[in-house]
């Protein structure tokens, strides 16, 4: 009787033992991810301002999420403002109206500045800028909501704004959707049905991607 005690003391402490060894190894495995994940996100933002301006501007045009993704992710003040004025720079160089850029009013002399004309220029200026800060001010649309069919509806509203999105929320977001026409064009021309005219293979396949998707409703 005293062996079998004397076992199963020795059974208990190499489970303790074996305890300690499990809780020691998910701390050291804690720390591994998260010491990775914090060198992933260093070289992220390493190589992020290299990338193309288009991530930022789509995401503040898309309406489900604008300027709400930054403040809610870990960004900080100095960065936030970098993406504002990326934005900006674009939206006031590509689709503002040229009649109230900035550049014609710093080159005006001090009477004319103090003109009525000064002062509509001025004042469209201003509108300019407010249909971006509305946008912005407005609340996030939910999830579902269709961004370009958002715009299509509030381009009334924003007609500049809409103009920018329309140009880049239709960027497609990968390779993907091209890569796929070449490999579904292979069962569109095959060695009997290679003289085919361009304007038919486009017909064709335009054709087949409206059935495959909701557009197909429209032939009902």
């Amino acid at each position: 009787m005293e062996y079998y005690m004397f076992e199963d003391e020795n059974v208990n402490e190499d489970e303790d033992e074996n305890e300690g060894d499990d809780e020691n190894g998910s701390v050291d495995e804690k720390s591994t991810i998260k010491k990775a994940a914090t060198n992933s996100r260093e070289k992220l933002l390493q190589y992020y301002n290299k990338t193309n301006d288009a991530c930022v501007i789509v995401t503040i045009l898309d309406p489900r999420l604008k300027m709400e993704y930054y403040n809610n992710e870990t960004w900080n003040d100095d960065q936030k403002k970098e993406i504002r004025e990326k934005f900006l720079n674009i939206y006031n160089s590509t689709y503002s109206n040229p009649n109230s850029s900035s550049t014609l009013s710093n080159s005006l002399n001090n009477e004319y500045k103090n003109s009525i004309t000064s002062k509509v220029f001025k004042r469209k200026h201003t509108q300019k800028i407010d249909e971006f800060q509305v946008h912005l001010l407005s609340p996030v649309c939910d999830e579902s909501v269709d961004p370009l069919q958002w715009w299509k509806v509030n381009q009334t509203q924003f007609p500049r704004l809409s103009k920018m999105a329309m140009d880049y929320l239709a960027i497609p977001s990968t390779s993907v959707p091209s890569e796929e026409c070449f490999s579904i064009s292979k069962n569109l021309i095959t060695d009997k049905r290679n003289k085919l005219a361009g304007k038919t293979i486009k017909s064709c396949m335009c054709l087949k991607s409206w059935f495959s998707s909701s557009l197909s409703d429209l032939f009902e």
